[in-house]
């Protein structure tokens, strides 16, 4: 079976498709996947992944080059799992047998299978929703996760509890596991040699904060990133790093100078699998919801996410794929979207305590110390 699945948004969004590519793969499918230039390297060595496909980013020259693809790869099936409009239709006119995506836009009138999936919503995984339609293509090994319980709450309306993301599924996760090489983690091990000045094995915990992301939703302001990388590095029983996207340099030198001397920063300069190879010598990554929690989970590393509490944003849908997974929310009411001032809970996640997040890491440093 010749399968094209389309997933070339962020990052993130990538990873959580991950075991739905698995279970193509398990399944004995060729998947061609077309994946934004930015993460196209990320399953550049994935033994599941037969072809990586970066499509140009001008609309046209777009359109030209997936129909291009399309005629050439002699698909039996493809997948949108993120409407991309007219990529639907263009293979539909080129008579792709199978067309699956959600129904979100005018582009699904085009798919054979287009389920109404909700996914703003936030009742499942966004890995649950990729899931549920390699399944409705009538491939077994796709386990969707059922939905999180409605005990997960607190007893304060609309309110998370801090929690393992574990507990929002009764079922065992499907693995959204990452193939990074050995020279990617031979040179991260390389870097933090070098730069904490300790032979491996390292002697204490690496804690890495990663206080950008994005845009994607409402983040904890730098400030408090700075104090918890000042309390982690004062207690003095870990090492921290904070890393950062190319762009977020300024951000990261900001969060740093919380402790004395300032912690070391790490670049994502070297691509995504780099980035991935450092993050999977931590033994906890703090971060917002973004892709670096995501990949840090993918790895197997512990996780503790900082969540806004808006519906569309909610970590039952966004939370990091795995049992080491933490994750907290501001002690406010859900809402459906920001609004701003306007909102008498507008400071939202200034209402997060660095020592509620402080708490989170040790936690999850002691889960580790016992596993």
């Amino acid at each position: 079976m010749r399968t094209l699945v389309v997933r070339d948004d962020r990052l993130g969004d990538l990873v959580l498709t991950l075991p739905a590519i698995d279970a193509l793969a398990r399944a004995g499918d060729e998947v061609t996947l077309v994946a934004s230039e930015a993460n196209a390297e990320l399953v550049a060595h994935d033994p599941r992944v037969a072809r990586t496909v970066v499509l140009p980013g001008k609309r046209k020259a777009r359109w030209r080059a997936f129909a291009g693809l399309v005629r050439r790869g002699r698909f039996d099936r493809v997948f949108f799992f993120r409407p991309r409009w007219p990529l639907g239709w263009i293979a539909a006119a080129l008579g792709v047998p199978v067309r699956v995506g959600a129904f979100a836009n005018l582009d699904a009138l085009a798919y054979t299978l287009r389920p109404r999936q909700h996914r703003s919503a936030s009742r499942h995984s966004e890995a649950h929703f990729n899931l549920e339609l390699v399944r409705l293509a009538g491939v077994s090994e796709a386990e969707p996760l059922p939905a999180p319980p409605r005990d997960v709450r607190s007893a304060a309306p609309g309110v998370w509890r801090p929690t393992k993301v574990a507990e929002l599924w009764s079922a065992p996760l499907p693995e959204a596991r990452l193939a990074v090489p050995d020279a990617y983690r031979e040179r991260a091990r390389a870097w933090l040699g070098a730069t904490l000045g300790a032979a491996a094995p390292r002697t204490r915990p690496l804690v890495i904060v990663h206080p950008g992301m994005g845009g994607s939703s409402r983040n904890w302001d730098a400030a408090r990133y700075r104090s918890l990388v000042r309390e982690l590095v004062r207690a003095g029983d870990v090492d921290v790093i904070v890393t950062a996207a190319p762009n977020e340099v300024a951000l990261a030198a900001t969060v740093a100078a919380g402790a004395a001397p300032a912690a070391p920063i790490h670049v994502g300069y070297a691509g995504p699998l780099a980035h991935a190879a450092l993050l999977g010598e931590a033994d906890v990554v703090v971060s917002g919801s973004t892709g670096t929690m995501h990949l840090a989970a993918a790895l197997g590393t512990a996780t503790v996410g900082v969540f806004a509490p808006i519906r569309a944003s909610s970590p039952a849908r966004w939370g990091a794929l795995s049992a080491r997974a933490r994750f907290v929310l501001p002690p406010v009411p859900d809402c459906e979207r920001c609004i701003g001032a306007r909102c008498p809970w507008w400071d939202c996640m200034d209402r997060i305590g660095v020592d509620s997040v402080e708490g989170l890491v040790r936690a999850a440093l002691a889960d580790g110390e016992r596993g």
